[in-house]
């Protein structure tokens, strides 16, 4: 199960630390990392405590509320990062490999555009995060029937898990490491909560049986589509490949499953 977000963030920027060796921040990322000033950790912690709540307390008011405050706090972050992984983008490293007795040599990008691109995947996930929460409650206020609510809530869910796959992906691509594979897609559900946004359309199938009704031309074909592509995934959503073994190979791991959902949101979305 996914931690929420105030220790993901917590944990990212532990991994940008580890990954760039920055301690102390240069002068022109330095206002990245000034948290108590900016308010971005207490705006996600405010929400994170919003869940623990009782039901009658959740309002949606009060959740705007939050959620005005995250998007204000995560502006200014988000801005600076854009610019500043646009610095880093113009660097490269150069590094050798041995294919047999020949040393071919490549650019790859800097630790640094990799942490930068890691830290911004994450902020603009738990904005997507939050606008899943936003329109649940919204609908719930709204008194609609289920099926109304899960055909309405799917577009917001794909979009939420499109953002959660690839704010994985930057964690691993930042780290390539077996142990943060398995926490991304583990136990964060990197490929899980996109499977999970698909299966929207086999809950309208259960609900539709269960109360007598018929499934639209659209619905039907929208069932036959999300479970063809939750097959195509479900080797890293529930399968073998959603964890991993020391000595298997990252980063061809996350080149296959990328590829499947890169085809996955050209047809669905």
């Amino acid at each position: 199960m996914a931690v929420k977000p105030p220790e993901d963030w917590a944990k990212a920027k532990e991994e940008y630390y580890a990954l760039t060796g920055i301690k102390k921040p240069r002068e022109k990322v330095a206002l990245f990392f000034k948290t108590s000033h900016t308010g971005l950790s207490k705006a996600i912690q405010d929400i994170a405590d919003f869940d623990d709540l009782k039901p009658k307390d959740k309002t949606l008011r009060k959740f705007e509320k939050l959620r005005a405050d995250y998007e204000s706090a995560s502006k200014d972050y988000i801005k600076l990062l854009t610019k500043l992984i646009d610095d880093e983008d113009e660097k490269t490293i150069t590094q050798g490999e041995f294919t047999g007795t020949k040393l071919e040599l490549k650019k790859v990008k800097t630790d640094m555009y990799r942490g930068l691109k890691m830290l911004k995947a994450k902020l603009e996930n738990y904005s997507t995060m939050y606008e899943v929460k936003s329109r649940i409650l919204t609908d719930l206020e709204a008194e609609l029937d289920k099926i109304e609510r899960l055909e309405g809530q799917f577009e917001v869910l794909l979009k939420n898990g499109v953002k959660r796959f690839t704010a994985a992906a930057q964690a691993v691509k930042s780290t390539p490491t077996v142990e943060v594979w398995n926490r991304e897609f583990g136990n964060q559900d990197g490929a899980r909560s996109l499977t999970t946004a698909l299966g929207a359309f086999r809950a309208i199938e259960k609900e539709a049986d269960k109360t007598g009704l018929q499934l639209t031309d659209h619905q039907q074909h929208m069932l036959a589509l999300t479970n063809h592509w939750i097959a195509q995934l479900s080797p890293w959503a529930d399968g073998d490949r959603r964890t991993l073994s020391e000595g298997d190979d990252v980063l061809a791991e996350l080149k296959a499953v990328s590829a499947v959902v890169k085809q996955c949101v050209a047809a669905v979305m």
